[in-house]
């Protein structure tokens, strides 16, 4: 996702098991996330805990972190990560093992040589539990904002809609050719309601679009779709 030139939605339309990363956290994965619910995806995969000094996170730290990457739309998450026992030329082979981002860098040591390891299955558990339900279950997401042609090509991050976080909502990013998808259909006044159900399309400040989506957009709202336009 971090590739210039690629339309990430789209990459992640023909990907087995999407994955993003904690630079993508927020609309990021929000952005992927919609992709993986309406073409129905079980995994959206997420490389977790990473960032700088990230290794003096504790265990309260930890599960803040994967409260907020689940809300995101993330269904597994891959702790990173863990520290080789030995290296091929024998460097650092003594405890702990050789970090490979190097110590307090990006990621934390999740080996059988931490101190907290014997009491890791209490995370591990919560981690489980909570995958195997948004897995196996089907995310009802309150609206969906399609974002303009252009900006699909966009590393997305943060939290673009923080005033309709904050007023109870849950939101997916789209890209017009998600749209395009054959579930993307609307029926009973929900966006692909088999799946996400979307009870809104938000059309955020777009300016480039195609023919065809626009179309799209027209057929939507005669099928009883709420479409609201925002700075477009």
């Amino acid at each position: 996702s971090y590739l210039p030139g690629l339309e990430i939605g789209r990459a992640a339309m023909v990907t087995d098991v999407p994955e993003c990363d904690n630079n993508a956290k927020g609309d990021g994965i929000r952005y992927q996330a919609g992709t993986v619910n309406v073409v129905d995806k079980d995994v959206l995969s997420m490389e977790a805990m990473t960032g700088p000094a990230i290794g003096y996170a504790n265990m309260g730290d930890l599960l803040t972190e994967l409260g907020q990457n689940y809300s995101d739309g993330v269904t597994r998450a891959v702790l990173h990560g863990t520290p080789y026992t030995k290296t091929f030329n024998g460097f650092c082979s003594e405890w702990p093992g050789w970090l490979p981002f190097g110590a307090g860098s990006y990621g934390s040591s999740f080996s059988y040589r931490e101190a907290y390891w014997p009491d890791f299955g209490t995370e591990t558990g919560f981690m489980s539990r909570i995958q195997a339900v948004m897995q196996k279950g089907v995310a009802k997401i309150d609206l969906a904002v399609l974002i303009d042609k252009e900006s699909s090509f966009d590393f997305e991050r943060k939290n673009k809609f923080q005033k309709l976080l904050d007023s109870g909502f849950s939101y997916n990013l789209v890209s017009e050719s998600v749209l395009s998808h054959p579930r993307a259909v609307v029926s009973d006044n929900m966006l692909v309601p088999d799946g996400p159900a979307y009870k809104a399309l938000i059309v955020d400040q777009v300016n480039t679009l195609s023919l065809a989506a626009m179309q799209r957009l027209v057929d939507y709202a005669n099928a009883g779709l709420c479409i609201v336009l925002s700075g477009s």
